[in-house]
């Protein structure tokens, strides 16, 4: 069966404020994807991302301005992407902030795919909506690097500027405007969507509430537990072994249990899925890994011990198999 994304309509809210603000009707825009209104609101509502991508291709049409994308983070309020804004806000320093976004941004968007990768002396966001076969606009593109960067200044302060950005599309009629907004180089047809951001900036300290930091987190979990329930039986086990592997308990009579299942049911559902077990299991310590490796702050026994292995050898060996390198290298 073919997967629906899913977003949360907080995007298409403050795409529609833009248009409003330009003086340009959404309605009829939106109704090209067919949203309306009521669509946007609500403290759950998720939309389609087809209908979003609909949406999108029909403001490259309507819309008589290049540079629009960089307005658009001008229209996003705190909330619009509820317990994620907060958390981030809650972050205590801007790694942390980016490393949040990274881990739930399926909450946000299912068909984009966002990583954190370590460069010299930083790090880069990188971002592709590669995962609903949608089209790459633009101007979506350049919308969701500007978003981040104001998230980041209101986080970090209003004179924080970015190492560098990089964009695959051409250059064209906005690159001074880039620039402007941005405060950093900006280079045109590159390998990848990513900003770049400097070790000094993502480290430093900007004392945070830890107690309202650790709630919305729990908040965040609750979030993404529940999204990936309406995603079938691999959702829901993997989403139990994020919080079972440190704990040792994720053998396959523990996660059953967890589901109200017997163990013979859930591996016959499982089977049903096309996977098993054994293959969550491997799937979810490799995904996890690939997140855990780039925290600087976890030694390798702590990681080890985060997805559920009993010595770091059997980490080691996991990651040759993964990766085709041990972690020690993984982090050079």
């Amino acid at each position: 069966m073919e997967r629906r994304f899913t977003q949360y309509a907080g995007a298409a809210r403050i795409l529609w404020r833009m248009l409003e603000s330009r003086g340009i009707d959404p309605r009829p825009i939106y109704a090209v994807g067919g949203l309306d209104a009521e669509a946007l609101h609500g403290e759950r509502n998720r939309i389609n991302s087809a209908q979003m991508d609909r949406v999108w291709a029909q403001i490259d049409r309507v819309v008589d301005d290049a540079c629009f994308a960089l307005d658009l983070a001008t229209f996003w309020r705190p909330g619009d992407f509820q317990s994620l804004d907060h958390a981030w806000l809650a972050s205590p320093n801007l790694e942390s902030a980016l490393r949040i976004l990274v881990r739930y941004f399926d909450i946000v968007d299912q068909s984009t795919a966002l990583e954190l990768v370590p460069c010299k002396r930083g790090l880069a966001l990188q971002g592709k909506r590669n995962l609903g076969g949608f089209k790459d606009y633009p101007a979506l593109n350049t919308a969701f690097f500007a978003l981040i960067v104001r998230m980041s200044r209101l986080l970090a302060g209003e004179k924080l500027a970015p190492r560098q950005l990089t964009l695959r599309h051409a250059d064209d009629s906005c690159a001074a405007q880039y620039q402007a907004w941005f405060r950093c180089p900006v280079h045109f047809s590159a390998a990848v969507d990513a900003v770049i951001f400097d070790e000094t900036d993502l480290a430093r300290s900007l004392s945070p509430n830890q107690e309202v930091a650790g709630a919305l987190a729990r908040i965040l979990r609750q979030e993404q537990t529940r999204l990936r329930r309406n995603e079938g039986i691999t959702g829901q086990v993997h989403s139990l072994l994020v919080d079972a592997l440190p704990a040792g308990r994720s053998d396959l009579k523990h996660l059953a249990e967890s589901l109200a299942l017997r163990p013979g049911e859930l591996q016959e559902r499982l089977r049903n899925a096309g996977t098993t077990y054994r293959a969550e299991v491997e799937n979810a310590r490799k995904g996890l890994a690939t997140h855990y490796l780039q925290d600087k702050s976890l030694s390798l026994v702590e990681i080890a011990f985060l997805l559920g292995f009993s010595e770091q050898s059997a980490f080691s060996r996991a990651c040759k198999r993964w990766f085709g390198k041990p972690p020690s290298a993984l982090r050079s």
